[in-house]
């Protein structure tokens, strides 16, 4: 059996017992179900480089060490064609639409938008 620690970034930490034969990818799709967190956000690095989903964990050499587990942002589905008008026609209530974007970062890319298409003729 391999054991190793993982890190996370709020500073807890957890153990791990894993089969010899464990790859990243199906260790994180163990993580996937305890974290609820999706697979392809999850990223595992140990002595500053991402482990690969394809690689063993055996083969890394982390037994007895600590992994750290960060956790990428959701992506920021891109804006589309209709949103290049100025205004941000997806505001809710809480200030926020639907990919989580405030006001501010709203204007800022639909001031963006615009000097891209105004910039050709």
């Amino acid at each position: 059996m391999l054991e190793f620690t993982l890190k996370f970034l709020s500073g807890d930490s957890r153990k791990y017992e894993v089969d010899e034969s464990t790859t990243v990818r199906q260790f994180k799709e163990r993580l996937r179900d305890e974290l609820e967190i999706p697979t392809e956000r999850q990223r595992l690095i140990f002595q500053g480089k991402v482990l690969q989903d394809d690689t063993k964990l055996i083969d890394s050499n982390i037994q007895n060490k600590t992994i750290h587990f960060v956790e990428r942002a959701e992506p920021i589905p891109p804006a589309g064609p209709n949103n290049s008008s100025g205004g941000a026609s997806n505001m809710s209530g809480n200030g926020a639409n639907d990919g989580g974007m405030n006001q501010a970062m709203m204007d800022e890319v639909n001031e963006t938008t615009s000097i891209f298409i105004n910039a050709f003729p």
